[in-house]
């Protein structure tokens, strides 16, 4: 299977995941997109980062949500909507491709009730 096909597979896995947990009316305004960016900032944030990941955060994803949150003002609301399931989708099937996916490692199981296969045994886990 191409990348390109996996890329589209997984983005239409994601927007149909993403409709279903987003509902139109819980769509971010702009305002909310710019107060999250703002938040990035603030002390208490930072010293979280640095005190678990060693660095202080970076808050370029937020800005850049916010940048586009502005592109779309001239949208009607089902086309903002659309556009922003698209790009979430986008930027989620773009970190399960990544090398720091923990899909590398374990396999989304679609069906909780599908047997597991476990070297050459069958069963489900409960």
């Amino acid at each position: 299977m191409a990348s390109g096909s996996k890329y589209e597979e997984l983005i239409a896995e994601d927007v149909a995941y993403h409709k279903a947990s987003t509902p139109l009316e819980d769509m971010p305004s702009c305002t909310n997109m710019f107060d999250k960016w703002a938040q990035c900032f603030a002390l208490g944030p930072q010293i979280k980062a640095v005190y678990r990941y060693g660095g202080l955060q970076d808050c370029r994803d937020k800005l850049d949500d916010f940048k586009f949150c502005l592109t779309m003002k001239g949208m009607s609301p089902e086309e903002k909507y659309e556009t922003w399931i698209r790009r979430k989708a986008e930027k989620t099937a773009s970190q399960r491709l990544s090398r720091e996916s923990s899909e590398n490692v374990w396999q989304i199981r679609r069906d909780p009730n599908a047997a597991v296969k476990t070297k050459g045994e069958t069963g489900t886990i409960v």
